[in-house]
């Protein structure tokens, strides 16, 4: 997926708060039909989704991104002590 073409909603990114998406690694893209599509900077570790599930409560899929430009729109997006979803335009 590229976050470079996507404009991310304010009410997608409050789905994770700031410090789980920072601890996780992970930024929610949008949600279909309950299921809300995420981004991981490292998707290949196992132990990460099983750890995003329990914490998560709730349904996800997982979506494709440039790590680098996941990790880019954390820090963007849920900076501390920044409100979120104040800026949600693409990264």
């Amino acid at each position: 997926m590229n976050l470079n073409e996507r404009d991310l909603s304010p009410q997608v990114l409050k789905t994770i708060p700031p410090k789980t998406a920072r601890m996780y690694q992970v930024l929610p893209i949008k949600e279909i039909g309950g299921i809300l599509q995420v981004a991981l900077v490292d998707p290949l570790t196992p132990a990460r989704l099983d750890e995003l599930n329990f914490v998560l409560k709730r349904d996800f899929q997982l979506v494709v991104a440039d790590p680098d430009k996941v990790q880019k729109c954390i820090e963007k997006f849920y900076a501390e002590g920044k409100p979120v979803g104040t800026a949600f335009r693409s990264c």
